[in-house]
């Protein structure tokens, strides 16, 4: 089971190009670095989430989707996955999915209303209803701990 998202698809040149020098640099490093490791072990986590991260960090939002995929198929139950994966789907353009995620995100035990209001990632979401609901969801999620 190798690793196939070696030739990395289209990059969102904005994204990119406001990454100082220096970042661009170590990103594409640790993209090199992880993905050679995933040649090797495809089911690794700590490098999958590292790669999905830099990848999408340097903007190859479809090959930061693939990954989050494959690490939603592994750990189905972990909140942080989901929401990383909902954030692919928003950054690709896929609502839909992103809010079922996000949902399944908050229903899991995801509770960072803040992080989730300021998300950069998840600004193609924010205008729609359900953002505003699942956030309020997030919320009160967060009071519940609090309270206890």
């Amino acid at each position: 089971m190798g690793i196939y998202y070696l030739r990395l698809g289209p990059r969102d040149e904005n994204r990119f190009a406001a990454l100082p020098q220096e970042e661009q640099e170590t990103l594409a490093f640790k993209v090199d670095f992880f993905l050679n490791i995933l040649q090797k072990r495809p089911l690794q986590p700590e490098a999958l989430r590292a790669a999905a991260d830099a990848l999408t960090t340097l903007g190859y939002y479809e090959d930061g989707l693939q990954i989050d995929q494959r690490l939603a198929r592994l750990f189905p139950d972990d909140e942080t996955v989901q929401y990383n994966l909902a954030c692919s789907y928003a950054l690709t353009n896929k609502p839909e999915e992103a809010f079922i995620t996000l949902q399944a995100a908050v229903d899991l035990g995801y509770d960072d209303a803040s992080c989730m209001r300021n998300d950069p990632d998840l600004q193609s979401l924010k205008n729609d209803p359900r953002f505003r609901q699942i956030l309020q969801q997030c919320r009160s999620a967060t009071k519940q701990v609090n309270v206890e």
